[in-house]
């Protein structure tokens, strides 16, 4: 029902936290600019594959909030803005990974595929928005798994600038204990 549907939205902000270190392990870092693969490390190729599946999922997870309908429409400019500008960058680096790693027309073909993903994913979520469920249903179901993934993307670039190895160490663990803890209490205020 609706109200279980907002009552777990902090439910649904952690898995789309959790979810984006899953699609982190997929996309190497370069949803959040740069790839963490190092030649010292034992890493002897780019897996274009695999960095091409995560921000594919990537792509698709930031059409669903330009899909939905707000009731108040007003911040909708800065959503489009907010996601065209983080899509600037992530277009660069994928276009540089694609051309550098495969031939001129099949990096086109791939880069022109992949910039249709968030468009699409916006449209079919608009179209069958009130057909799978109501709107503010989908509201408090996928807009706090989206959020909870930017959130992993902000605090990961937050984490990273002080380390550079960009290793996990107690500092950080603490804060995603303490950040996990914090979105946990949440559902106890009714």
């Amino acid at each position: 029902s609706f109200k279980d549907s907002v009552k777990l939205s902090g439910i649904y902000l952690l898995l789309g936290f959790f979810l984006q270190l899953l699609i982190q392990k997929f996309t190497h870092g370069m949803e959040h600019g740069h790839v963490h693969i190092h030649p010292n490390k034992g890493h002897t190729t780019i897996p274009v594959g695999s960095i091409l599946i995560g921000m594919s999922l990537h792509a698709f997870m930031e059409g669903i909030p330009l899909g939905l309908d707000y009731e108040k429409s007003a911040a909708l400019p800065s959503l489009y803005v907010a996601i065209a500008a983080h899509k600037l960058p992530e277009a660069i680096l994928t276009g540089t990974l694609l051309f550098a790693s495969l031939s001129r027309p099949r990096a086109l073909l791939l880069l022109f595929v992949f910039s249709l993903i968030s468009p699409l994913t916006s449209i079919i979520i608009h179209l069958s928005g009130n057909k799978i469920m109501p709107s503010a249903m989908l509201m408090y179901t996928l807009l706090p798994i989206v959020a909870g993934s930017f959130i992993h993307i902000a605090t990961t670039i937050f984490f990273e600038s002080g380390t550079k190895q960009h290793a996990l160490n107690a500092k950080k663990v603490g804060a995603m204990i303490a950040g996990l803890a914090l979105g946990l209490l949440t559902l106890l205020i009714d």
